[in-house]
Protein backbone atom coordinates (compact mmCIF):
# COMPACT_ATOMS: atom_id res chain seq x y z
CA UNK A 1 0.00 0.00 0.00
CA UNK A 2 1.29 3.43 -0.94
CA UNK A 3 0.19 6.97 -1.70
CA UNK A 4 2.63 7.24 -4.62
CA UNK A 5 2.31 5.75 -8.09
CA UNK A 6 5.94 4.78 -8.58
CA UNK A 7 7.36 2.85 -11.55
CA UNK A 8 4.54 1.64 -13.79
CA UNK A 9 6.43 -1.52 -14.74
CA UNK A 10 5.94 -2.70 -11.16
CA UNK A 11 2.23 -3.15 -11.89
CA UNK A 12 2.54 -5.11 -15.18
CA UNK A 13 0.21 -8.14 -15.05
CA UNK A 14 -0.65 -7.34 -11.42
CA UNK A 15 -4.01 -6.61 -9.80
CA UNK A 16 -4.01 -3.00 -8.70
CA UNK A 17 -6.71 -1.41 -6.55
CA UNK A 18 -6.74 2.37 -6.79
CA UNK A 19 -8.64 4.26 -4.11
CA UNK A 20 -9.87 7.74 -4.97
CA UNK A 21 -11.93 9.60 -7.52
CA UNK A 22 -10.13 12.78 -8.49
CA UNK A 23 -7.26 13.56 -10.86
CA UNK A 24 -4.48 11.63 -9.14
CA UNK A 25 -6.59 8.47 -8.84
CA UNK A 26 -7.95 8.62 -12.38
CA UNK A 27 -4.53 9.35 -13.88
CA UNK A 28 -2.99 6.48 -11.91
CA UNK A 29 -5.78 4.12 -13.00
CA UNK A 30 -5.38 4.99 -16.67
CA UNK A 31 -1.58 4.82 -16.58
CA UNK A 32 -1.57 1.47 -14.77
CA UNK A 33 -4.11 0.04 -17.18
CA UNK A 34 -2.00 1.16 -20.15
CA UNK A 35 1.05 -0.45 -18.52
CA UNK A 36 -0.69 -3.82 -18.43
CA UNK A 37 -2.19 -3.91 -14.95
CA UNK A 38 -5.61 -5.27 -14.07
CA UNK A 39 -7.08 -2.15 -12.50
CA UNK A 40 -9.92 -1.85 -10.02
CA UNK A 41 -11.12 1.54 -8.79
CA UNK A 42 -12.77 2.16 -5.42
CA UNK A 43 -14.35 5.54 -4.79
CA UNK A 44 -16.51 6.70 -1.89
CA UNK A 45 -18.65 8.73 -4.28
CA UNK A 46 -21.38 7.47 -6.57
CA UNK A 47 -19.19 8.02 -9.64
CA UNK A 48 -16.25 10.04 -10.86
CA UNK A 49 -17.74 13.35 -11.94
CA UNK A 50 -16.29 14.73 -15.14
CA UNK A 51 -16.43 18.24 -13.68
CA UNK A 52 -14.05 17.11 -10.91
CA UNK A 53 -11.21 15.86 -13.13
CA UNK A 54 -9.22 17.02 -16.13
CA UNK A 55 -11.60 16.98 -19.09
CA UNK A 56 -9.40 14.73 -21.24
CA UNK A 57 -9.32 11.94 -18.64
CA UNK A 58 -13.05 11.37 -18.34
CA UNK A 59 -13.87 9.83 -21.76
CA UNK A 60 -11.24 7.09 -21.43
CA UNK A 61 -12.17 6.31 -17.82
CA UNK A 62 -15.87 6.16 -18.68
CA UNK A 63 -15.24 3.86 -21.63
CA UNK A 64 -13.02 1.49 -19.61
CA UNK A 65 -15.41 1.23 -16.66
CA UNK A 66 -18.53 0.94 -18.84
CA UNK A 67 -16.97 -1.86 -20.91
CA UNK A 68 -15.77 -3.69 -17.79
CA UNK A 69 -12.11 -3.51 -18.78
CA UNK A 70 -11.60 -1.57 -15.54
CA UNK A 71 -13.71 -2.58 -12.54
CA UNK A 72 -15.27 0.30 -10.62
CA UNK A 73 -16.71 0.01 -7.11
CA UNK A 74 -18.64 3.20 -6.40
CA UNK A 75 -19.79 4.19 -2.90
CA UNK A 76 -17.11 2.05 -1.27
CA UNK A 77 -14.21 2.52 1.11
CA UNK A 78 -11.42 0.07 1.95
CA UNK A 79 -11.60 -1.25 5.51
CA UNK A 80 -8.94 -4.01 5.50
CA UNK A 81 -5.94 -4.57 3.28
CA UNK A 82 -4.55 -8.09 3.10
CA UNK A 83 -1.66 -9.62 1.19
CA UNK A 84 -3.78 -10.49 -1.86
CA UNK A 85 -7.15 -8.86 -1.24
CA UNK A 86 -8.87 -5.75 0.07
CA UNK A 87 -12.17 -5.66 1.90
CA UNK A 88 -14.43 -2.87 0.66
CA UNK A 89 -17.42 -1.55 2.58
CA UNK A 90 -20.47 -0.21 0.80
CA UNK A 91 -22.42 2.71 2.21
CA UNK A 92 -25.07 0.28 3.47
CA UNK A 93 -22.42 -1.40 5.65
CA UNK A 94 -22.02 -4.62 3.67
CA UNK A 95 -18.48 -5.75 3.00
CA UNK A 96 -16.86 -7.81 0.27
CA UNK A 97 -13.38 -8.70 -0.97
CA UNK A 98 -11.65 -7.68 -4.18
CA UNK A 99 -8.34 -9.20 -5.26
CA UNK A 100 -5.32 -6.88 -5.19
CA UNK A 101 -1.56 -7.30 -5.40
CA UNK A 102 -1.03 -3.55 -4.92
CA UNK A 103 -3.14 -0.81 -3.34
CA UNK A 104 -2.63 2.80 -4.37
CA UNK A 105 -4.32 5.27 -2.02
CA UNK A 106 -4.61 8.25 -4.35
CA UNK A 107 -6.76 10.31 -2.02
CA UNK A 108 -4.85 13.56 -2.05
CA UNK A 109 -1.70 15.30 -3.10
CA UNK A 110 1.16 16.32 -0.85
CA UNK A 111 3.61 18.60 -2.59
CA UNK A 112 7.36 18.06 -2.24
CA UNK A 113 8.52 21.48 -1.05
CA UNK A 114 12.24 20.62 -0.78
CA UNK A 115 13.16 22.66 -3.88
CA UNK A 116 11.30 25.69 -2.56
CA UNK A 117 13.13 25.34 0.78
CA UNK A 118 16.52 25.08 -0.94
CA UNK A 119 15.66 28.19 -2.99
CA UNK A 120 14.99 30.10 0.22
CA UNK A 121 11.21 30.39 -0.10
CA UNK A 122 9.66 31.08 3.28
CA UNK A 123 7.03 28.45 4.08
CA UNK A 124 4.47 28.58 6.85
CA UNK A 125 2.28 26.12 8.65
CA UNK A 126 1.95 22.37 8.61
CA UNK A 127 1.01 22.43 4.91
CA UNK A 128 4.14 24.48 4.06
CA UNK A 129 2.36 27.23 2.15
CA UNK A 130 4.68 29.84 0.63
CA UNK A 131 4.44 33.17 2.40
CA UNK A 132 2.88 35.85 0.19
CA UNK A 133 4.21 39.39 0.47
CA UNK A 134 1.81 41.79 -1.31
CA UNK A 135 4.35 44.62 -1.32
CA UNK A 136 6.85 42.63 -3.38
CA UNK A 137 4.31 40.97 -5.70
CA UNK A 138 4.62 41.78 -9.38
CA UNK A 139 1.53 43.54 -10.65
CA UNK A 140 0.35 43.38 -14.28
Amino acid sequence: MTHYLGDLHTYFRKRVLIVGGKNSAVEAALRCQRAGAEVTLSYRGGEVRKESIKYWLYPELAALTKSGVMAAHWNTVPVRIGATEVVLRRQDGTEYEVPADFVLLMTGYLADMSLAKRAGVELEGEREVPVFNPTSAVRP
